[in-house]
């Protein structure tokens, strides 16, 4: 049985079509790594074709000047977990937990991710 609520493919294409405009941003995002159901815990995957029942799939972003950063983990089970590394390294980490009912739901919450990443102009 197969617990996916969410379609991983449809997130992982609509981080791909930001990608561009995030570098022109001045941010560096790293590929995409993906989990699988079928193999174990934390083994990581960089090329979707190399996963056959996809667990979840995660992006880090990073600061042209790595002074910050932020990861997004989503999980086909339905939710969405996002972190930001703030640039003053005495400030936490804030971390978000984010239900998903629908792909597009991840939309809102990773471009305030991002916007609150953005180097200042």
């Amino acid at each position: 049985m197969d617990n996916s609520n969410i379609d991983l493919d449809e997130v992982a294409a609509s981080i791909e079509e930001k990608r561009l405009r995030w570098v022109s941003e001045g941010l560096d995002p790293e590929p995409l790594t993906w989990t699988d159901n079928d193999e174990g815990w934390p083994f990581t995957r960089t090329l979707r074709a190399d996963v056959r029942r996809p667990r979840s799939l995660a992006l880090r972003v990073y600061r042209s000047d790595h002074k910050a950063g932020m990861e997004l983990v989503v999980y086909a089970g339905g939710w969405a977990d996002i972190t930001l590394v703030p640039p003053d390294s005495t400030e936490p980490p804030i971390a978000t937990y984010v239900e998903l009912v629908a792909p597009a739901d991840l939309d809102a919450p990773l471009d305030q991710a991002i916007s609150d990443l953005s180097p200042p102009l």
